[in-house]
């Protein structure tokens, strides 16, 4: 026996100044356990002129593959043409999360060993992506994460030193984050991811949750004002964002597309284009 797991959901979050404002989860789906399929459309739709989008979908499915003998799982989110307060904008952003994990043989039924689903990240895009009035190019390796599918394949590579751990330390999300300058104070989810990988990069055993990224760089801002991190990009008077995000831990990945800390004159905090995706056997 077999409990699927998928959800996704195209946006959420709240305003918290000039209003208060919580934006449901939009196009919100989830696996029943059994497996099967959700799906899940809305039209276009505009939240107080200050998010839009033409349309979102998403959709999760769960089945057994009998060719392959693994239970496999997807989940995916598709926003066509989003408006972010004027400053983000996008043609197209799809978020793909895909799984599968094999039975259980005899031997580690017998010996109770918790086993994992393979998971990757391969699919997950931009297109038309503006940020600031600034057409950008995201680069993204994906390859990475398909080559470590599991939590085991980090923990492998982390307690190995040389290119297999730096390989896992180069895409920790805030691993490229300079000294901060005391003259600008840094938000508390700044200092949190800030203080994240420095924790991280001290210990001698992974984590139980890392966050980490698929997003290597972004290229194309022009403006000096705006500073970028890797995946982090940061807009005065505006507020921060974080692309391409992943939750890694034991047998389970979460993607946000986009997470957004809105930081003077608009202030909250959103996400854009998340998954998540699972799967246990039974005994």
């Amino acid at each position: 026996m077999y409990f699927y797991h998928a959800d996704a959901l195209a946006l959420g979050g709240a305003f918290t100044r000039p209003i208060q404002k919580a934006i449901p989860s939009q196009a919100a789906c989830s696996l029943p356990t059994i497996g099967g399929n959700a799906f899940c459309q809305m039209d276009k739709t505009d939240f107080e002129g200050k998010i839009s989008f033409d349309s979102v979908q998403s959709s999760v499915n769960g089945s057994f593959d009998d060719q392959n003998s693994y239970h496999v799982t997807s989940a995916s989110v598709i926003i066509n043409n989003l408006n972010v307060l004027n400053v983000i904008m996008a043609d197209q952003i799809v978020a793909r999360l895909a799984a599968r994990h094999a039975p259980k043989t005899p031997a580690q039924v017998a010996s109770g060993e918790a086993t994992e689903a393979e998971i990757i990240t391969t699919g997950c895009h931009f297109s038309g992506l503006r940020i600031a009035g600034h057409p950008v190019e995201v680069d993204m390796e994906h390859d990475l994460f398909a080559s470590m599918p599991t939590y085991k394949h980090w923990q492998e590579a982390w307690t190995k030193n040389g290119a297999p751990r730096d390989s896992v330390s180069g895409c920790i999300m805030g691993n490229k984050l300079s000294a901060p300058d005391p003259k600008e104070p840094e938000p508390q989810h700044l200092k949190d991811v800030r203080e994240g990988f420095k924790v991280l990069s001290g210990a001698g055993a992974l984590q139980s949750t890392v966050l980490t990224s698929f997003v290597k760089n972004v290229k194309g801002i022009q403006g000096p004002e705006i500073k970028t991190w890797g995946p982090i990009v940061v807009i005065p008077q505006f507020g921060t964002i974080y692309l391409g995000e992943v939750i890694v831990s034991f047998g389970q990945r979460r993607v946000h597309m986009m997470r957004l800390e809105l930081g003077s004159p608009d202030a909250g905090s959103f996400i854009f284009g998340s998954t998540g995706s699972n799967g246990s056997t039974f005994p």
